[in-house]
């Protein structure tokens, strides 16, 4: 049984499991894609290698798109800044890694 969007959000909805946002459903051109990056809402902090300058934004959106429940693509598009921060650095399994956090009041082990 494959379940669409809205049923897989509806049983995630209450139990303390955090999904990405969902900021937009059907069909879209690039221009409009690009204009969806907005600030992160995970306190991503990006440094433009470029201009020496701090930001929040998303680094970019995730895409999938679906038929019946069921995922048949994805994609990921990444705004250009961090495209070329991505070329002028080192790999990241040769950086200092950052953990990630869970959300404020969340229990791995309970």
């Amino acid at each position: 049984m494959f379940l669409n969007l809205e049923q897989r959000l509806e049983i995630l909805d209450g139990i303390n499991i955090q999904t990405v946002p969902v900021l937009h459903q059907g069909a879209a051109g690039r221009e409009q894609l690009l204009e969806m990056i907005g600030p992160s809402r995970f306190d991503s902090r990006f440094e433009n290698s470029l201009t020496g300058t701090f930001d929040y934004l998303m680094e970019g959106i995730y895409l999938r798109a679906e038929s019946a429940g069921c995922v048949t693509g994805r994609a990921k598009m990444v705004r250009s800044e961090f495209t070329e921060q991505i070329k002028q650095s080192t790999h990241w399994q040769h950086r200092e890694m950052i953990p990630n956090l869970l959300a404020e009041g969340v229990d791995l082990w309970s």
